[in-house]
């Protein structure tokens, strides 16, 4: 190692000091601009959203999410890298959900090739918005939309909303105030029960007063 005599090891080492007592405030400030950022989200969140048991406006009604969107699960991830050497279809995992941009998800980790067509994976369209329904990751409430049609590993539940009935972006930013910790009946095994999901409530105003208010 480099040895400076020990008045300038001290020097040093007093200016490096110095300098990580900066970063530790940088991070605490950073960290607690996000909290108070989330706060704010939030908030405005829960002033556009009723709450289940509140009076709705006129023309609003309360639906279950089952009622306006398919739920389902993805398909177990294949073992066999042979199925993704030189892949061009996205295959999306729960990792793919934290490096999402804007919450929306049009590049992945990892491609299928059409060798993946054997194995009949569960194929998601775009506009499908997608979140983690079993492990720890249930916890970060993360969501995302698919920008591009994607299979979806068993990890993750997808949304597929049915234009006719509902905005898709009015039942994600809807989604944004749930609390999938909530729902979960095992904590030792977090998982989410899709048929538990599908009973969630939302409130519904019509399709052109959900695309004004988003």
């Amino acid at each position: 190692i480099p040895l400076p005599p020990l008045e300038e090891q001290r020097r040093i080492v007093a200016r490096i000091e110095e300098l990580m007592e900066r970063i530790r405030e940088a991070r605490h400030l950073r960290q607690k601009a996000r909290e108070d950022t989330e706060r704010l989200w939030q908030a405005t969140l829960a002033d556009v959203f009723p709450r289940p048991g509140t009076a709705l406006p006129p023309g609003w009604r309360w639906v279950k999410l089952g009622e306006v969107a398919k739920i389902y699960s993805g398909s177990p991830a294949p073992q066999n890298s042979e199925y993704f050497r030189d892949g061009h279809q996205p295959f999306v995992r729960v990792s793919d959900l934290s490096s999402a941009d804007n919450n929306q998800i049009s590049r992945t980790k990892d491609y299928l090739n059409d060798k993946a067509k054997s194995l009949r994976l569960k194929k998601a369209p775009k506009g499908t918005i997608v979140f983690p329904k079993s492990g720890a990751a249930i916890l970060t409430n993360a969501r995302a939309i698919l920008e591009v049609d994607a299979f979806i590993v068993s990890h993750l539940a997808a949304i597929e909303v049915d234009g006719s009935l509902a905005d898709r972006l009015w039942v994600f930013r809807w989604l944004q105030t749930v609390d999938m910790g909530q729902q979960i009946e095992n904590p030792s095994y977090p998982s989410l029960r899709l048929s538990k999901i599908k009973q969630l409530v939302l409130p519904l105003p019509s399709l052109e007063e959900q695309r004004r208010i988003v």
